[in-house]
């Protein structure tokens, strides 16, 4: 369960450069004045047809080590990898990502950040966290009870391919490597993420894949929708919606939880026997109706 819908965010206007922020206090953390990545080249984008997936737009690139193999080998000559930083450790060195940094360690996910990969992150900066980052958010995904929606928070930043600014085309739809694998879509004019996210510092190489930082923090469905949000979007629980309007637990399912809803589908409920359903329904039978729904519900995130 999640706090009932937010008003989407209004498109923020072109920066010329990206705005330097400290980053916000999530514990005792110390404050750095440290240079940004703002020396990244600028972004490089391509226009092509809207609807583009992040599978087509991803190039493969082909490393110094494949080119000398292709032309016969190294032939005695010694090849020295050069250091790289992993993701984590990009996010932990740069003060311009200093509360995604904390964010990140908040939700356990450094681990999973350092491993090999090939992902791309479209990283908040300090003042895009500024703006999200009211006493009631912190006081609410800081309790470990809320751990799970945090990591969805963090993870719907993912993909799970490189993709780099000169990839971008307008209208490319990405999934995203949250719980429920929603989708991002990227425009051009400026560059964007989900509209209002400008993409402000392209193009920060990781040795497990590329960072991108970004204006705003993008918000997936379980930080802006409650339960009963999420059932009324779905066409395969309308008929769970009447039944909960019925039982009079919209409030209820709206509240602060957490909850966790075993949710009936549309077609499990006609497979009850004929009239059930709308038996349930009746004035006279909503004690049992609402018997029957509770019984889904679990008082925690499980």
């Amino acid at each position: 369960e999640s706090p009932v819908s937010e008003s989407p965010v209004s498109e923020s206007p072109v920066s010329e450069s990206p705005v330097s922020s400290a980053p916000v206090s999530l514990a005792p953390v110390v404050s750095s004045d440290a240079p940004s990545a703002a020396s990244a080249p600028p972004a490089e984008t391509s226009t092509g047809e809207a609807g583009s997936t992040a599978e087509e737009a991803s190039a493969e690139e082909t490393t110094a080590e494949e080119v000398l193999e292709d032309e016969g080998g190294t032939d005695g000559v010694e090849v020295v990898e050069e250091e790289c930083s992993s993701i984590y450790e990009l996010a932990s060195s740069d003060a311009a990502f200093g509360t995604l940094n904390q964010v990140i360690d908040a939700a356990g996910l450094g681990p999973a950040l350092k491993m090999p990969g090939t992902f791309t992150v479209f990283a908040p900066l300090n003042s895009a966290f500024e703006k999200i980052l009211t006493p009631e958010f912190m006081d609410k995904y800081l309790d470990p009870v809320w751990k799970p929606q945090l990591q969805d928070l963090v993870l719907y930043h993912l993909l799970g391919s490189e993709v780099y600014s000169s990839n971008l085309s307008d209208g490319l739809e990405a999934p995203t490597v949250n719980f429920a694998k929603e989708t991002i879509v990227v425009n051009l004019d400026p560059p964007r993420v989900n509209d209002n996210s400008i993409i402000q510092l392209p193009d920060i190489e990781a040795c497990n894949g590329v960072v991108h930082g970004v204006s705003e923090v993008l918000l997936p469905a379980s930080v802006t929708s409650d339960i009963v949000d999420l059932g009324a979007a779905s066409e395969d629980f309308s008929a769970l919606v009447v039944a909960v309007e019925a039982a009079g637990l919209i409030d209820t399912l709206k509240g602060e939880g957490p909850f966790t809803l075993f949710a009936p589908t549309n077609d499990a409920f006609a497979a009850l026997p004929e009239g059930t359903v709308e038996a349930l329904l009746l004035p006279e039978n909503r004690d049992m109706l609402v018997s029957i729904l509770t019984y889904h519900v679990v008082p925690a995130n499980a």
